[in-house]
């Protein structure tokens, strides 16, 4: 499909025009794969996914999975992005925590994660006559170490935004030139993957971290990372972040009394997949 006749890629093609032959791709990718499900968790790349497909394909399926590895936050943002631009959208309640391979917090934890969302999306493709199974995984993602992308691999699922060749900041680029607010979201991941390799994984426990990283974002800082070590909470702040010694200090107190008896600040700050580095 040319760039002159598909009307999503030429609606950006000036404000991007670098990227019109990966949007190409991509929309061809999607127009086999229609009728679809999406994984969409409402970040920046299942966003723009969820947004191409269904401009593709009004019936595109788009589905977010509700579990207590994700906030309530992240939930009510990925609802008011299918409510904005009009999404096909339906929520799944997964638990992954009655998985004891998934609590035990293994190195390959993802993968009975995935494995567990894949019923879930699975089943809906097939109540709703869809053919393929899409996910949000780009390019920039193959370097890092993922284990749910043998549970997708496993199941048929696709990466239509890796195939099509885009990166993460080329989906940036993408999401901007289409007025997609989510261009600019911080990365995101579940919230046990804040959680050190082998330490039982529990809803109290998710919590803890929930409610420390809400208060580094209510303080300024967009990107962050509470990693939790034992007893010990480690924090990752991303660049731009300005809080003040002293406030930084209060916080860690309160930080504290969440039951930890160390709050230390990463001088290396925030990056992905921490966790992997030892």
């Amino acid at each position: 499909m040319s760039e002159k006749t598909d009307p999503i890629v030429s609606a950006v093609a000036k404000r991007a025009p670098g990227l019109s032959g990966k949007l190409s791709r991509l929309v061809n990718i999607l127009r086999e794969a229609s009728p679809s499900v999406v994984a969409f968790s409402g970040g920046a790349d299942s966003a723009l996914l969820a947004y191409v497909a269904s401009a593709v394909d009004p019936n595109v399926l788009c589905v977010t999975a509700v579990s207590e590895t994700y906030t309530p936050d992240e939930l009510e943002a990925a609802e008011g992005f299918a409510r904005e631009h009009g999404l096909r959208h339906a929520r799944v309640t997964t638990l992954e925590l009655k998985n004891p391979m998934f609590r035990a917090n293994p190195r390959d934890r993802c993968y009975h994660c995935k494995k567990e969302m894949l019923i879930e999306l699975d089943r809906l493709a097939k109540e709703n006559g869809c053919k393929a199974v899409l996910y949000g995984e780009s390019m920039s993602d193959m370097r890092d170490f993922r284990p749910g992308r043998k549970a997708m691999k496993e199941a048929g699922a696709r990466a239509p935004l890796a195939e099509a060749g885009l990166t993460k900041d080329d989906v940036r680029l993408l999401s901007k030139a289409m007025g997609l607010k989510t261009w600019d979201r911080p990365s995101n991941a579940c919230l046990a993957s804040r959680i050190e390799y082998g330490m039982e994984l529990t809803p109290e426990l998710f919590a803890k971290v929930a409610e420390a990283e809400s208060m580094l974002r209510k303080a300024g800082c967009a990107q962050v990372r509470v990693r939790v070590h034992g007893s010990l909470a480690r924090i990752e702040l991303g660049s731009g972040c300005g809080i003040s010694q002293k406030k930084l200090a209060g916080i860690a107190k309160r930080i504290k009394s969440l039951g930890f008896s160390h709050v230390a600040l990463d001088l290396e700050g925030y990056r992905s997949g921490s966790m992997n580095e030892a």
